[in-house]
């Protein structure tokens, strides 16, 4: 008597078993066929991911939702480890810049740790002043850097077709190839300069690119210059990250054509400078109030990089005192006092603002 497969799983596992002989013949095996308990690991494994890739299909076509559920999930554990009130808005701008299989990461942790790891441990806003992630920009009167048609690094050559020369920026050689140059500024603390390239078309045609030394040069270019166009200048402005701690700091590339370069330096990125926190008043003229109306006072402004943090007021004539109406800041640089004499004679009184300069401004 003949006995037939009815258990189902057990008859899928035979047809892909077989399709998996089809697409692996005997004669090419060289160990020995897997027994059931292999085949059904391997099924159970052939399911998993596809399972996880119709859930990532999915997350791709619900994003925005999948987004907003993930933030809100974890929203309230933030608050509990000390994140402000904007840490739901700041997730879903960072968590919409991620991949369905990030999100999918993400939507499955059980933790804040796996959370934060499925994040690649990025923050979402890093710590004012953390020397890591923030940079401050410091400006400086335009100053020549290079000329290579005066640099005799380079034998007053232009920069060749497929070539390129390596600058020094910040360091000893400052001013290469220009007179009387010895530093323009920059900082060796720098971890990015803004330049202002000139291409000086040497022979045929071509663009330029800049990039940091000692390391890959990328592909794009950040000028294109023609010497047909009556060899013709053509600048541009933008920033590059230097190499810290090299014998040069930027290389300037060329192709097709050659061309001359000169760069000027217009300033320059580094870490914030640390400052203490420092606190200054800032007040109004003295003032008469004469009795009955209401008199307002506003002060001037805090100093460039305050902040209004707290204020007052003080009478300097009369011990009766008038009656203050009205006290607060102004946007965040005044303060602002009301009066009400009371007195029944003048006095005189005076509005102050306690400013605060934030450690690192």
């Amino acid at each position: 008597m003949r006995k037939f497969i009815t258990n189902p799983r057990a008859i899928t596992l035979l047809l892909w078993a077989s399709m998996m002989l089809i697409a692996f013949p005997a004669g090419a095996q060289t160990q020995q066929e897997p027994d059931m308990s292999d085949l059904e690991a391997i099924y159970a494994n052939y399911l998993s991911q596809q399972e996880r890739a119709e859930k990532i299909a999915e997350i791709e076509g619900n994003k925005d939702a999948v987004v907003h559920e993930i933030a809100a999930k974890w929203n309230v554990i933030a608050q509990e480890k000390g994140n402000d009130e904007n840490w739901y808005q700041d997730a879903l701008y960072f968590l919409s810049e991620k991949d369905a299989e990030s999100l999918l990461l993400m939507s499955e942790a059980s933790n804040w740790e796996e959370f934060m790891a499925a994040m690649d441990g990025e923050s979402l806003k890093p710590d004012f002043g953390d020397p890591n992630s923030e940079l401050v920009f410091y400006p400086l009167s335009p100053c020549r850097v290079l000329d290579t048609r005066l640099a005799s690094r380079w034998g007053f050559n232009p920069i060749p077709s497929n070539g390129s020369i390596n600058v020094d920026v910040s360091g000893s050689e400052f001013g290469q190839g220009v007179p009387n140059v010895a530093n323009c500024g920059v900082s060796t603390d720098a971890k990015a300069v803004v330049i202002n390239l000139a291409s000086v078309p040497f022979s045929g045609q071509g663009f330029v690119t800049v990039w940091p030394f000692a390391s890959a040069r990328p592909l794009a270019g950040q000028l294109n210059y023609s010497s047909f166009i009556n060899q013709a200048a053509i600048s541009n402005s933008f920033i590059v990250q230097v190499c810290r701690g090299c014998t040069d700091e930027i290389s300037i590339y060329s192709f097709p054509g050659s061309t001359h370069a000169v760069v000027d330096v217009l300033g320059y990125f580094a870490r914030p400078s640390a400052t203490p926190l420092d606190i200054t008043v800032v007040s109004t003229p003295i003032t008469t109030l004469t009795p009955g109306p209401i008199t307002t006072l506003t002060t001037p402004s805090c100093p460039t990089d305050y902040v209004v943090t707290g204020g007052g007021w003080e009478e300097t004539a009369n011990s009766t005192g008038p009656v203050v109406d009205d006290f607060g800041p102004v946007g965040t640089t005044r303060w602002k006092c009301t009066f009400i004499n009371e007195s029944g004679s003048n006095m005189s009184v005076q509005c102050r603002a306690v400013c605060a300069r934030i450690p690192g401004r």
